[in-house]
């Protein structure tokens, strides 16, 4: 594995889930994959939400502050082996980080979340931004061609962006492949599952159709694998 990408986490004081970004933390220490990719809607932010009736029982300050606990339990254990590692005179593990933010973290043009991941080392792309890992273009989402609408499938953003792309965003597993006529090479299309363990409220029995868990690559050549969130505590 060389990238470990996690997606539509929605942190939500409502529904901690501390234990699993921990564990998860001890996963990427286990495995040590050179780039570690959030591609975004990070938190819920429902405090910034537009209708006064979705803004749920906490202030912003207390959503962010939830945020940032969740990242320190993730990168605890990255802290702990980079520590043993400068002890024991080894090689110290220091993967790159990439957060490529989400509509939620921006709601009402929040600059946030971008600050928080930052301070803890991240590299943050605007929404929308596309960010390249080797020869592959990660985002939250991606429009269509000519539109304000987002691409839904795998499918249709191959048949708009040309080129191997990863993103989260819509709650769904998909995947899809062609070849790019002008180059004679084989593109991939990628969508995330989503890191979580009690999706929001508003979803609603919707819930029960999105995919818990993470995505792993491997670069040369191209592998890719969907983890259940179970995996965690196997």
């Amino acid at each position: 594995m060389d990238i470990l990408v996690i997606s539509d986490t929605h942190i939500d004081p409502a529904r901690p889930f501390y234990q699993g970004w921990q564990q998860l933390g001890k996963y990427v220490v286990k495995n040590k994959p050179k780039y570690i990719v959030h591609c975004g809607d990070v938190a819920c932010l429902d405090s910034l939400a537009h209708y006064t009736s979705l803004r749920g029982d906490f202030t912003t300050d207390e959503e962010l502050a939830c945020v940032e606990k969740h990242l320190r339990a993730f990168e605890k254990a990255i802290i702990d082996d980079q520590e043993h590692s400068r002890a024991m005179k080894r090689k110290i593990y220091r993967p790159i980080k990439i957060l490529t933010l989400g509509n939620h973290d921006i709601r009402k043009d929040c600059t946030e979340i971008k600050r928080i991941f930052e301070e803890h080392g991240w590299v943050v792309y605007d929404y929308l931004e596309p960010a390249p890992v080797e020869y592959i273009t990660f985002c939250h989402c991606m429009p269509k061609k000519n539109s304000d609408m987002m691409c839904v499938t795998a499918e249709e953003l191959l048949q708009t962006w040309h080129t191997d792309i990863v993103v989260g965003h819509s709650h769904v597993q998909d995947y899809a492949e062609a070849y790019n006529v002008g180059t004679g090479k084989l593109m991939r299309a990628v969508k995330c599952p989503c890191f979580t363990q009690f999706p929001p409220k508003y979803t609603g029995f919707g819930y029960i159709t999105w995919p818990l868990g993470w995505l792993e690559i491997t670069l040369n050549p191209f592998e890719f694998t969907w983890r259940n969130i179970e995996c965690l505590w196997k």
